[in-house]
């Protein structure tokens, strides 16, 4: 299950893994594999990532002035983002130009960004909710 409160806030009480990382085009994916389908999280553009690899739940949401003055010296566009995730209590920072949210049935040894079909876009941090 999931959840978009405000347009900007990601939440679900899935488990995600850290899945793929496409270094050429900086994209990450996080995953929850589940039996029916997948969540697909793609962050894009990434220029920093201080995370674990597994989260019991998932919020994600824009960070705050302090996230982004701790990462002025990475920051190089005025389009770089600064998120938020959230395990529980736990706190990670992702750097990136943006995330979107995608449902698909791809089987687990595919990647979503890895030139299989992403599946049905839900969210996408720049043009907030879509479906």
């Amino acid at each position: 299950m999931y959840k978009i409160n405000n347009g900007n806030e990601f939440y679900s009480d899935e488990t995600f893994r850290f899945w793929d990382y496409k270094v050429s085009h900086d994209v990450l994916l996080l995953r929850s594999n589940n039996d029916d389908e997948n969540l697909d999280i793609v962050f894009f553009g990434v220029f920093y990532f201080n995370s674990i690899t597994m989260f019991k739940t998932l919020k994600i949401m824009e960070g705050n002035k302090t996230d982004y003055s701790n990462l002025t010296r990475f920051i190089t566009h005025k389009n770089e983002k600064v998120f938020e995730l959230y395990s529980g209590n736990e706190k990670f920072i992702i750097g990136s130009l943006g995330f979107s949210v995608h449902v698909n049935n791809l089987d687990f040894t595919k990647s979503s960004i890895r030139g299989e079909k992403s599946g049905l876009l839900i969210y996408s941090s720049n043009r907030k909710i879509i479906h």
